[in-house]
């Protein structure tokens, strides 16, 4: 499975990247490899392209990238590419190709080709131009879905080949959330989820969701959290892994994990989640092997847990020593690893603690 770090895995050491200075892993994606095409090809690699380096007044945008060989150890520069220098971008497997798009403050893509180590510029320009938090992109395997939740627009691009110069953005039916806080969007087998939190001056403590159906979107029910006390609700708290959606809040004490398996039912409860997300959490991870697929929690404060899918149940686990910021990710169908902020990738142990 290729695993790709947009902002670079694994022995049974620590590995250190060739990065210099520290990097900004919270603001990258990783994406699972969907091409199958691909998965012989970079079998059990990690690419890192992009991000954010440095810290305080020292940061800044890059636009290099690395990939890693678990099976040699070994990792290797990629080619120079003809993007300018960037963070908050999304990329994708397609067709052979790493796709990397957008980005804060940037509209266009380019395609890095594996087996020649070239890049090539994508005729591309995103209709709305992300400002950091306003804008949200998913990849479901055959096309981009872009949400400006400003002004409500949706747009979609289904990428073609190396052959193909011109890209159409073709118009979707407009989503306007009212008390928007937080957003977010969520391939599943039902179609694109929208996610939105509300905000915490609201009484109520849901998180909101649609599904883009043909005709528009339609809402699907709220996962309420008023009872489950305020807690930390965070659009990022969600992940989709064995044919449901699982949405949970960050509150120990009075928390909440809730289930949907299907899009027009109703929500189902797991164990209330035993991660605190004490002032808020990383994206979360699907790991495990297939049969018994488990999604990783983890906040800011170092305190990581995992969810049994089909128990519905909660186990803290310990995140290797100077992991407190790692980012979790599955590099193969048995291996879970990390990768911090200096570029150090440990494999984890997902055992519990106690």
């Amino acid at each position: 499975m290729l695993v790709a770090v947009l902002s670079a895995c694994g022995t049974d050491d620590p590995v250190a990247t060739p990065l210099e200075g520290r990097s900004d892993f919270s603001q990258t994606r990783l994406v699972a490899g969907g091409d199958h095409g691909v998965e012989h090809v970079l079998a059990d690699e990690l690419i890192l392209w992009g991000g954010r380096r440095g810290t305080g007044a020292a940061t800044m945008s890059v636009n290099t990238g690395w990939h890693y060989d678990s099976a040699t150890g070994t990792w290797r520069a990629m080619a120079p590419s003809p993007l300018a220098p960037r963070w908050g971008h999304m990329a994708f497997m397609h067709r052979g190709e790493l796709h990397v798009i957008g980005g804060v403050g940037h509209v266009d893509g380019a395609a890095w080709n594996p087996r020649t180590d070239q890049w090539r510029m994508l005729p591309l320009a995103l209709p709305a131009v992300s400002q950091g938090f306003d804008v949200e992109t998913v990849w479901d395997g055959r096309r981009v879905v872009l949400w400006n939740r400003s002004s409500g627009q949706v747009w979609a691009w289904t990428p073609g080949g190396p052959e193909d110069t011109i890209t159409v953005w073709r118009a979707l039916p407009e989503l306007v959330v009212p008390d928007l806080f937080g957003s977010s969007l969520v391939a599943t087998e039902w179609g694109i989820v929208a996610l939105a939190d509300t905000p915490q001056r609201l009484e109520q403590r849901a998180v909101r969701l649609w599904l883009l159906q043909d005709d528009g979107w339609r809402r699907l029910a709220d996962a309420d959290f008023t009872a489950a006390g305020v807690g930390l609700i965070e659009v990022e708290n969600h992940a989709w892994v064995a044919d449901r959606l699982i949405v949970w809040n960050g509150d120990v004490t009075a928390g909440a994990t809730r289930v949907l398996r299907e899009p027009w039912g109703t929500w189902g409860r797991g164990d209330p989640p035993v991660v605190p997300g004490c002032e808020a959490s990383h994206l979360p991870a699907v790991v495990g092997p297939e049969e018994q697929p488990m999604v990783l929690a983890h906040d800011f404060c170092g305190d990581a847990a995992v969810f049994d899918v089909f128990l519905g149940t909660w186990r803290t686990i310990a995140l290797p020593p100077g992991a407190t910021d790692a980012v979790p990710f599955q590099l193969n169908d048995n291996t879970t690893w990390t990768i911090d902020e200096s570029g150090v990738l440990q494999e984890l142990d997902l055992r519990a603690t106690g």
